[in-house]
């Protein structure tokens, strides 16, 4: 029986069904294809979509198959812009009821291995600061680091008080008594010294792959929060100034007329939300009164210079490229810079549209990061310097070393049992992530994990691991039943066309690719000859700027089939010409231009046989 009869037969079973799937049911799940990529993912990428919802499997240390969920725009964005990729829709009509436990069968997995690898980052947590407490010099403190070193515990700053401080200090005696700040530093410091290393360890995630864990709180956690909030009690007494280098300095942004005492209530909400902050019952408080101290500093300087102050939000770990490359690519960063301060400037209305009421923090953050963008695209344009460059939230934290008068005198030997216990858990939880969610390119990957959930949620359904009868309750709910085992669907564009041929498929859509819309824009309003001409190429194309992360390659080749060995084959020698220049700028580059160009004549060689894998991909802003 053809995989195409079996559909109709499971349709037919369907409409005889007592509880039809598709009956009066306003729900469906999508089942998303996406097309090759270079890079990791050579063969094409699966997800399954619940509403906004996307989960999909992402290959991650330690060798593990992890559960990613996003919100569909962010996916979009992400396959289909950046990477430059078409994703496929099959579109499957389920009844509420089906919908429903689909969606809690892969809710529980991503939320229940999601605290399993919580879990390891624990425990390696308090290994890190077990071995720490044993170094000079070595605990470091987020968020510290914003302000000057004030040297061992309560010593005196020896450098101008901080106004803005000294203020958020009086407001806060006023509120709570002129000891509260003394009192509340010397019952944190007893709680440090009281802590027990061996105490909240996290849990290891034995005992199946969906079992969710209890809350722990470990020592290193508690070590953290506390050690965080004294900190920030530490600065306050002070008060401590900002550190010079802690404050962006790329570019003076001046304040226009009547923001100044829009940006002096900012700085009051601040300020009363600090001394409210203070009353909180959670622990972990200390972060957030360092950054918002260092926050109101850079308001209070705000107003009083007239120009805007922000904090340098890049973290110590960002990405730094060279002048060189940032020089490589000027039309591109020019670009970028006139984007960021556009979005400086939308971020900046939407702040000052919100000074009556609490202090609104997401807003400030959002001018923050469009400021330290803008800023460091500037700077790396007008100077010549290093370009700092981060793909996550900009928030700035940045570390100190915790005074030595701050860290309780814990016993060594209880440090190295704790320690060995940790190792000893770290090693068992890595273990166990690697038996229960261990990666298979063919047996385990991104595509075969998706139906096999689906298949643990109907057999949950039909309170039965009998496979006839999961079977039976695919077909049912459905329309057909996927098989995994000892078929071709681990490959991602099989695996499509099988969804397509077995399950009742209701609607498909294709979502083109980023530079496929562009270029479909721009033969509707040009000659279509001439847009092919111009964009089919790096050289003359107006879309398309080369990426580092991209291999070198002349002609695009992803929306051509009859020429694609002609352009694969002139790929391949662009690759290779590559590599051998790429041979000569060794000490220049460290490698840069070789490395591109072998994956250029490499991801060349499917086009010679009318297969494209490499797409190009693009730098572009996140939807809001």
């Amino acid at each position: 029986m053809t995989r195409l009869t079996r559909g109709a037969l499971g349709l037919a079973l369907l409409a005889m069904s007592s509880a039809p799937a598709t009956a009066a049911s306003s729900h469906h799940i999508d089942y998303l294809y996406i097309n090759p990529s270079g890079g990791s993912a050579c063969g094409g990428h699966a997800a399954l979509r619940f509403g906004d919802q996307v989960f999909h499997f992402e290959h991650r240390d330690p060798g593990i198959i992890v559960l990613a969920r996003d919100r569909f725009e962010r996916f979009r964005h992400l396959y289909g812009d950046l990477e430059n990729r078409t994703i496929w829709i099959s579109r499957i009509p389920v009844s509420d009821e089906t919908y429903d436990l689909l969606l809690a069968r892969f809710s529980r997995h991503h939320i229940a291995q999601r605290q399993r690898l919580e879990a390891l980052g624990a425990i390696r947590g308090d290994r890190a600061l077990l071995e720490a407490l044993t170094r000079p010099g070595a605990v470091t403190v987020d968020g510290l680091g914003l302000f000057v070193t004030a040297g061992e515990g309560d010593a005196a700053v020896e450098r101008p008080a901080a106004p803005a401080l000294a203020a958020l200090r009086a407001g806060i005696d006023e509120r709570y008594g002129s000891d509260f700040v003394a009192r509340l530093s010397d019952d944190l410091q007893g709680r440090l010294a009281a802590l027990a290393p061996e105490a909240g360890r996290a849990g290891r995630g034995a005992g199946g792959e969906d079992r969710l864990l209890p809350p722990s709180y470990t020592f290193s956690e508690r070590f953290r929060d506390t050690s965080q909030a004294l900190a920030a009690l530490d600065v306050l007494r002070g008060p401590r100034p900002l550190r010079p280098d802690a404050v962006l300095s790329a570019m003076p942004i001046p304040l226009r007329d009547g923001e100044g005492p829009a940006v002096a209530k900012l700085a009051d909400a601040l300020e009363e939300s600090l001394v409210r902050l203070l009353e909180t019952p959670r622990p972990d408080w200390g972060l957030t009164m360092l950054l918002g101290m260092a926050r109101l500093t850079a308001l209070r300087e705000t107003v009083e210079t007239g120009h805007w102050t922000v904090l340098d939000a890049f973290p110590a770990d960002a990405t730094v490229l060279p002048p060189s490359r940032v020089a490589r690519r000027r039309a591109r960063m020019t670009a970028i810079r006139e984007e960021n301060r556009a979005a400086f400037e939308e971020a900046r209305d939407a702040l000052l549209e919100a000074t009556d009421g609490p202090f609104p923090e997401s807003r400030y953050a959002r001018l923050e990061a469009a400021a330290n963008r803008w800023g460091e695209v500037a700077r790396a344009l007008d100077e010549g310097r290093p370009l700092r460059v981060h793909v996550g939230v900009l928030l700035p934290s940045r570390a100190d070393v915790l005074p030595p008068a701050r860290i309780p005198a814990y016993d060594p030997a209880r440090l190295g049992r704790a320690r060995a216990a940790a190792a000893r858990d770290e090693a068992e939880a890595v273990a166990s992530l690697e038996r229960d969610y261990a990666y298979n390119v063919v047996v385990r990957n991104c595509v075969s994990e998706i139906f096999r959930e689906v298949d643990r949620a109907l057999a949950q359904a039909a309170r039965s691991d009998d496979p006839d009868r999961v079977r039976a309750e695919s077909v049912r709910r459905l329309g057909g039943h996927v098989e995994v085992a000892g078929s071709l669907v681990f490959i991602p564009k099989v695996s499509s066309l099988i969804v397509d041929d077995t399950y009742a498929v209701g609607e498909r859509e294709r979502v083109p690719s980023y530079r496929d819309r562009r270029v479909a824009a721009m033969r509707r309003e040009e000659n279509p000859l001439w847009v092919f001409l111009r964009e089919s190429n790096v050289v003359t194309s107006t879309l398309y700027r080369p990426q580092p992360r991209d291999s070198i390659f002349l002609f695009f080749t992803d929306d051509v089939v009859p020429a694609r060995p002609l352009f694969g084959a002139m790929n391949l020698v662009t690759g290779l010409a590559a590599s051998a220049a790429g041979l000569a700028m060794l000490p220049v580059d460290g490698g840069e231009m070789l490395w591109g160009g072998l994956r250029g004549a490499l991801f060349s060689l499917p086009e010679l046989v009318f297969q494209n894998i490499r797409k190009g991909t693009f730098d572009l802003p996140e939807p809001r």
